[in-house]
């Protein structure tokens, strides 16, 4: 006898209608999840869930106008109850979408700085969010024709400006919030410790608080340019030993799920080694350990050492209770060529 697809159950309906939203190349998510709210009430009940479950906010007025009318909704029970992640990007990207169509970059949100902040603001207004998205572009700095022409503006360039005023109005609307944000994830975050930004106290608030962590970083900054030692400007800190110290170490004690990508390998160098070692730990790193952490996921990371897989795997002190370990286009480095400038 032929089952119909209503005479299924309402988890096997929602699985359904969440894979069918995303096989579409010419429509957008959205747009499905839209259309088929709009066949019939027992599909409605799956899609609406679907559609609300993530509301992407952009720097556009279409999006931000989108987002306080989510919010103004005055129905305890309405769209904005079922919203679980919220994503806020700093670009937007041409592509197919309901709100934003066109290019435009992250020095374009200053048009738009005062209606984007207003909206952020509002985040505690959404009772039930548990997953805090911030989306960066992928290139962060501009050079010149010689390739170094970015040094002249580092690290006081306005893109870096309005990516710290992005990341405090996050962080402060985090605060803010009436619950505990469970997960936190940052796309793009330049390989470069702010400590103008770190030094907040709504830095240290949430970052002590959250259970997941998932962070890619954009490698922008050349650690290694000799442009670096620029007479005029302050030396460029390591950054992996200085990310343990500061993003990693005080949010050791809570989490539960971490995840580090990057857009270049990292791990072989000593230097960066020692983010993720207790044994290697240098003079700029504290030793890390993860007591409750039970899922880790690295990508790009490059393994060298037979140190780095023993604090995965063989020692209880550093990661006790890991369950999951993820490698993802993770290289095996049998050999490395070292500069005598390095």
């Amino acid at each position: 006898m032929p089952v119909g697809l209503l005479s299924l159950s309402t988890e096997l309906l929602a699985l359904i209608i969440a894979f069918a939203a995303e096989a579409s190349p010419d429509l957008s998510r959205t747009s499905i999840l839209c259309r088929l709210r709009l066949t019939c009430s027992r599909i409605s009940a799956s899609a609406t869930p679907a559609l609300f479950r993530s509301f992407i906010l952009r720097p556009c007025d279409p999006s931000i106008a989108r987002f306080h009318a989510l919010l103004n909704d005055p129905s305890p029970f309405g769209p904005r109850s079922l919203v679980r992640r919220v994503v806020f990007e700093s670009e937007v990207k041409q592509q197919h979408d309901d709100d934003c169509l066109g290019w435009s970059w992250e020095p374009e949100l200053t048009e738009l700085t005062r209606e984007w902040y207003a909206a952020v603001s509002r985040l505690s207004e959404l009772e039930n969010v548990q997953h805090v998205y911030v989306r960066f572009a992928p290139t962060c700095l501009d050079t010149d024709d010689t390739g170094t022409g970015w040094i002249e503006a580092f690290p006081n360039s306005n893109v870096l400006n309005l990516r710290r005023g992005i990341l405090v109005a996050v962080f402060k609307a985090i605060v803010g919030m009436r619950h505990s944000l469970r997960a936190l994830s940052i796309e793009n975050l330049l390989n470069f410790v702010d400590t103008t930004f770190t030094n907040k106290s709504c830095f240290t608030e949430v970052i002590t608080s959250i259970q997941e962590l998932h962070i890619s970083i954009a490698a922008d900054v050349d650690e290694n340019d000799p442009a670096n030692a620029f007479p005029l400007l302050p030396a460029i800190p390591r950054f992996w030993p200085s990310f343990a110290s500061v993003w990693l170490a005080p949010a050791s004690p809570r989490l539960i799920s971490l995840t580090l990508y990057c857009n270049v390998e990292f791990g072989a160098v000593p230097y960066w080694q020692d983010c993720l070692s207790s044994t290697t730990a240098s003079q700029d790193t504290a030793a890390l350990a993860f007591p409750r952490l039970r899922s880790l996921t690295l990508g790009r990371y490059a393994l060298a050492y037979e140190s780095q897989l023993d604090d995965f795997l063989a020692s209880a002190a550093v990661l006790p209770e890991l369950r999951r370990l993820t490698l993802d286009d993770c290289p095996i480095v049998s050999h490395l060529s070292v500069s005598e400038s390095d």
